[in-house]
């Protein structure tokens, strides 16, 4: 990173965050794969639910768990970038987009390892399949993936993708769209994965 920064003479974080979805989709899974699976490995998912402690309390607790510290995490890009700042006129009001684009981002990608930790008493699966639908939600909205569509898919996968989104947020605009792709998305994540404990809890029948 800090070689393409002095070679270009440019004062920017762009390069940084252009990898950082990629490293989101193996270190979100690998902090995602236990969140459900190893308590239901563990055989403490029953003991948990069988407290006061609804599955809506559950899962938002462990949302908030892992994305607070991917919050903390993402707090080390601002002594990069005042450092950064020393060499040249840094724009500040893209580096909180940035900043921003991450927060949700993550959220997002939390949101659905959360969900498909839900499915899985093994940790390995989660991760896997974890990783496998963080790669087709980045790279759905690339040229590369979507030319081998027609236009009325593509145009689909475009606004599907959240690497569109989240380069869009960190260009320094916050779009309303893009700001809601990203809650949207996470929420229905979430709830999907409310009604699969609801499911577990009750059987098929319910």
């Amino acid at each position: 990173f800090f070689r393409n920064v002095f070679l270009i003479e440019e004062a920017t974080l762009r390069s940084l965050f252009e990898i950082l979805p990629w490293i989101f989709m193996i270190i979100i899974p690998a902090l995602t794969m236990g969140s459900l699976a190893e308590e239901k490995n563990e055989g403490t998912l029953e003991f948990l639910l069988t407290h006061p402690l609804s599955q809506a309390e559950l899962i938002v607790g462990k949302f908030l768990g892992i994305t607070t510290f991917f919050a903390f995490s993402l707090l080390f890009i601002f002594p990069l970038a005042w450092s950064l700042n020393r060499f040249g006129n840094l724009d500040w009001g893209q580096v909180f987009g940035q900043y921003l684009a991450s927060l949700f981002l993550s959220a997002v990608l939390v949101s659905l390892g959360i969900f498909i930790s839900s499915f899985f008493s093994s940790q390995i699966s989660a991760f896997l399949l974890s990783a496998i639908a963080n790669f087709f939600l980045i790279i759905a909205g690339t040229e590369f993936f979507s030319n081998h569509f027609p236009l009325e898919l593509s145009s689909f996968l475009e606004q599907l993708s959240a690497s569109n989104h989240f380069n869009s947020m960190a260009r320094g605009v916050i779009d309303t769209r893009d700001v809601w792709y990203f809650l949207s998305l996470s929420a229905i994540f979430l709830g999907f994965t409310y009604l699969n404990l609801v499911k577990s809890k009750y059987g098929n029948r319910k």
